[in-house]
């Protein structure tokens, strides 16, 4: 699937339009970074920060923020970037450089809003990933989360994770996914 899938991306990339003002990026060399994530390591907090700063110490440079979709939207059209934040702070510690990674489609499930989702955790019968109210919703969404990314100063952002499984399961098409993944570009 994978040589159907990048082929069909590249084409779409190459038709996008060059930004006037680009995202800004990294300084030149080697980076080295971690993935920032939501799960609460409970007691175990102190030992995370220690183990951040000491590879801040070591070099590392880029932290990885992945959150959901549906983590962000609770309800439609009612946002909350409260969690998003308190990982921006924490992937920022020692001057990292931040990458995001919006996950609407995640190695084994769709993130998407939950009133988005049928009880089986996919689409509900009829409606499609690049189904133009679905493509509608996303652009409302990335209208209020865009901006905060450029104040953040984010370096890089990506629309999905690991979304190949779901194609390969059926639970997306590769052109579902090349119409909704273009269409957040």
């Amino acid at each position: 699937m994978k040589q159907i899938v990048l082929p069909l991306l590249a084409a779409s990339l190459a038709a996008q339009p060059v930004l006037a003002d680009p995202i800004p990026r990294l300084p030149d060399g080697p980076h080295l970074g971690m993935i920032v994530g939501f799960d609460d390591p409970g007691p175990r907090l102190g030992q995370v920060q220690a183990l951040w700063d000491q590879a801040v110490e070591a070099g590392m440079t880029v932290g990885r923020v992945q959150i959901d979709w549906s983590g962000l939207e609770p309800a439609p059209g009612q946002y909350d970037a409260t969690e998003f934040r308190d990982a921006l702070a924490f992937a920022r510690r020692g001057g990292m450089h931040v990458y995001v990674t919006l996950s609407t489609l995640d190695s084994e499930e769709l993130t998407l809003p939950a009133d988005l989702i049928g009880p089986d955790g996919a689409l509900p019968d009829g409606l499609r990933l690049d189904d133009p109210d679905v493509l509608a919703r996303f652009d409302a969404f990335l209208a209020w989360f865009v901006p905060q990314l450029t104040e953040a100063d984010i370096w890089g952002l990506s629309l999905a994770n690991e979304f190949d499984n779901l194609i390969n399961e059926g639970k997306v098409s590769a052109d579902e996914v090349l119409t909704f993944l273009s269409h957040g570009m």
